[in-house]
C-alpha cells in the first residue's frame, strides 16, 4: 500500500465569508526548513498539508528549567504546568494569520537558553504589518529559547518567508537579509477561504489491527474523535501529542467517526464519515 491511503470527504461545500479573529499574541519568530520524515508533530506528511504556508509551536513553555530534564509527551499531571502553546497537539490543524514586526539588527541570536532573545536592538523597516495566513503543523521542542522560554513563539516555515504580503502585494525578499529572527503578532482564525470538507487518511505503517487516521483540510483544528461502535460513540485516544492522529478501537468495516473541531463542537452539525478499513497485515 501507498504511505497514505486516502478516503476523501469533498460533499459539502462551505465558504466562511468573513475570517473570525481571536485574541492577539505577541511573540518572536524563527524558522525552519521542513517536516521531519515521515511527518510532522501534528502527524501529517508534507504532501498532506494544506498549505506550503506552515508553523510549527511551542511544545513546552520553561522557563529557568535549565537544569531539567525532558519530560514525556504529551505532558500529564504535574508537567501540564510546562505546557507550550501546542497544547499536548489539540492546537495541531489550526490555522494562524501572522503579522511581522521588528527585526533584531547589529546582534545575534543564539538561542542560548536563559540569554535574551536580540543581543541587537528591535528596529521597524518596510516588512513591518505584512501578513500571511500559515497552518499549524509541527512541534517546537528544541532545547533552546526560543523552543523553552518565548511563549508565544512561533516557528515559520523558511520559504514563506518571502511571501508575505501587505494589502495584497508582496513585500519582497525578507530573507535571509532582513531575517535575523523578528518579533511578531499573530492570532488564530478559520481557515481562509475554505472549501470542501475535511480529509481522512490511513497513517504510515498503519495495520489491520492498528489502525492510526490522520484528518487533514480542517476548518477550525481538531479537538478529538468519536468512533461509532455497536451503535454507540467511542472516544478515540490521540496518536502520542500528534494531535490531527488518532487511534481506531474498532477494525471491522465500515468504520465510522465524528469529529469535534478547536471549539469542541461537532464538525458540519455531526456529519458521519465512513470508510472500510484498508491495512492488510
Amino acid at each position: 500500500m501507498e504511505m497514505f491511503m486516502k478516503n476523501q470527504f469533498t460533499v459539502i461545500w462551505i465558504t466562511l465569508s468573513s475570517i473570525t479573529l481571536m485574541a492577539q499574541k505577541q511573540g518572536i519568530a524563527t524558522h525552519f526548513e521542513e517536516l521531519g520524515t515521515p511527518f510532522g508533530g501534528c502527524g501529517v506528511p508534507t504532501e498532506l498539508v494544506e498549505s506550503e504556508h506552515f508553523v510549527a509551536l511551542n511544545v513546552f513553555n520553561r522557563p529557568n528549567t535549565q537544569g531539567q530534564s525532558d519530560f514525556t509527551r504529551p505532558l500529564k499531571g504535574a508537567d501540564t504546568v510546562l505546557m507550550g502553546e501546542f497544547q499536548n497537539g489539540k492546537n495541531c490543524g489550526r490555522w494562524v494569520k501572522v503579522s511581522i514586526l521588528d527585526d533584531c539588527k547589529g546582534g545575534s541570536n543564539s538561542g542560548i537558553l536563559g540569554e535574551t532573545p536580540c543581543k541587537g536592538v528591535w528596529t521597524a523597516d518596510k516588512f513591518n504589518k505584512a501578513e500571511l495566513f500559515m497552518v499549524i503543523t509541527d512541534a517546537c521542542g528544541d532545547n533552546n529559547a526560543w523552543c523553552r522560554e518565548i511563549q508565544k513563539h512561533l516557528d515559520l516555515h523558511t520559504s514563506s518567508l518571502n511571501q508575505f504580503e501587505i494589502e495584497g502585494e508582496k513585500v519582497g525578499t525578507m530573507y535571509p537579509l532582513a531575517f535575523n529572527n523578528r518579533k511578531i503578532e499573530w492570532e488564530y482564525v478559520d481557515a481562509p477561504n475554505y472549501q470542501g470538507d475535511i480529509k481522512i487518511h490511513f497513517m504510515q505503517n498503519s495495520q489491520r489491527y492498528w489502525g492510526a487516521i490522520v484528518i487533514t483540510n480542517l476548518p477550525n483544528g481538531i479537538h478529538g474523535v468519536e468512533q461509532k461502535i455497536n451503535n454507540q460513540w467511542v472516544k478515540l485516544d490521540m496518536n502520542s501529542d500528534m494531535g490531527q492522529s488518532y487511534l481506531l478501537k474498532s477494525y471491522n468495516s465500515p468504520i465510522t467517526v465524528r469529529v469535534y473541531d478547536a471549539d469542541d463542537d461537532l464538525l458540519n452539525n455531526g456529519r458521519e464519515y465512513q470508510f472500510d478499513n484498508i491495512c492488510f497485515d
